[in-house]
């Protein structure tokens, strides 16, 4: 990674041309998009825009592996002695950057990784709410029938960041609220996947808003039953039952 960057380097470079005709909106197309202008750019000597697209491309490459939620963000690619970019790769530099970045784009992907780049490096409290508030709202775009996956994993990440504030802080209530908007707005032809996924989501953190939507995955473990998905049958009960002992219910099955 080039350590010779500013912003004024970015601002010489359209680089936010292009994001919105992306199918996927996420980091990993992102990626995708970044790397061919980056080839391109090497292909026409074009100095500026190699050093833009490399640091686009290698931010935006960071693994989000959520078990390790104090400090996520980890190579995406590993081949012996070589790597794609890790954290601790980032400068002073290139944090200065990042920080002129998040002010120039309102593409919420991005602003949602710039943002908790900068939050896990400072644990500034306008950084969280910037990472959580994008995080939501990038989490809105994305098709739930191809990319609920994607979904969920944005919304539990700005989960972590909002626990750290505790469950009387500022961001928790936001992210449960949305969260219920999600379950509440539920459509038949979501993947049972996502409303299980963000069931386990308010579940982790113990919220009581798990239990008005007990009984519709209740039901909807029935209906798995009936035609034979016993995976997800089985996920939903042991979702059910772990509520339901959390909070003293006498069981209904």
């Amino acid at each position: 990674m080039q350590n010779q960057i500013n912003i004024e380097v970015f601002r010489r470079v359209d680089w936010q041309r292009g994001l919105a005709a992306v199918s996927s909106r996420t980091c990993t197309s992102y990626e995708t998009m970044f790397a061919d202008n980056f080839i391109t750019a090497q292909k026409n000597d074009d100095e500026d825009k190699v050093t833009v697209y490399r640091f686009l491309m290698d931010i935006t490459s960071l693994y989000m592996k959520l078990d390790e939620p104090e400090q996520p963000f980890f190579p995406s690619m590993i081949m012996g002695t070589r790597r794609s970019l890790a954290y601790e790769d980032l400068t002073e530099d290139h944090f200065l950057v990042l920080k002129a970045m998040l002010l120039e784009t309102d593409d919420m992907e991005l602003r949602a990784r710039i943002a908790d780049l900068m939050w896990t490096k400072t644990r500034e409290r306008n950084m969280a709410e910037e990472a959580i508030t994008a995080y939501l709202a990038s989490s809105e775009v994305l098709d739930v029938s191809v990319n609920w996956f994607y979904q969920c994993e944005r919304l539990e990440r700005a989960f972590q960041i909002a626990n750290k504030y505790g469950k009387k802080g500022p961001f928790y209530s936001k992210v449960v609220s949305y969260i219920c908007n999600l379950l509440d707005a539920d459509r038949p032809t979501n993947p049972p996947a996502f409303f299980i996924r963000l069931l386990e989501l308010l579940n982790e953190v113990r919220s009581q808003e798990t239990l008005k939507y007990i009984p519709a995955a209740e039901r909807m473990s029935i209906e798995a039953e009936d035609i034979g998905q016993w995976d997800i049958a089985r996920d939903i009960w042991e979702l059910v039952l772990s509520q339901r002992r959390y909070n003293g219910y006498k069981l209904a099955f």
